[in-house]
């Protein structure tokens, strides 16, 4: 059977201010219900930039984490459930660096059926955003072969 991922990046939870109001809340609590109905061997990629750090300057060190957390207790309510069904991965960005930093905030995150993965993965892996006016919630890719050609769709709005 092919293993299934869906990617997501560039979530941005966190700040000062008005900085920490995430608008597509709604829509990825679903996105993240949905991906509850895939099979097991389904994997969640959040592939960078889940949290803004750099932008939240009122709470320092781990307490950045636990400050988010609780200002978005629905979405990691819906991560526990889903990861509960599905490996979810959680990669560092450059927003959110300090995720490699300190192992509390794998500890952390594990609370929440998150694997933190704080390695450059293998030589020659990339993974890319562009910008295309829309917000693009997950991109699946469901891989054919051992040699990695893959079918990707989008969706999201």
């Amino acid at each position: 059977m092919a293993q299934k991922y869906y990617l997501v990046s560039d979530l941005h939870m966190g700040g000062d201010g008005r900085l920490q109001h995430c608008d597509y809340a709604t829509e990825f609590i679903a996105f993240l219900k949905g991906l509850e109905n895939e099979d097991p061997e389904t994997e969640l990629l959040i592939v960078g930039d889940t949290f803004g750090f750099w932008e939240l300057t009122s709470v320092h060190g781990t307490e950045k984490l636990e400050h988010i957390v609780k200002a978005h207790q629905d979405i990691f309510d819906q991560l526990r459930v889903t990861g509960a069904r599905i490996k979810v991965t959680m990669m560092v960005g450059n927003h959110d660096y300090d995720l490699a930093c300190d192992p509390v905030y794998g500890h952390k995150l594990r609370s929440y059926n998150i694997h933190l993965d704080t390695s450059a993965g293998p030589a020659g892996t990339r993974i890319s955003a562009g910008a295309t006016g829309s917000r693009t919630f997950a991109q699946s890719a469901q891989c054919r072969s051992p040699t990695g050609s893959c079918r990707t769709t989008s969706t999201g709005r």
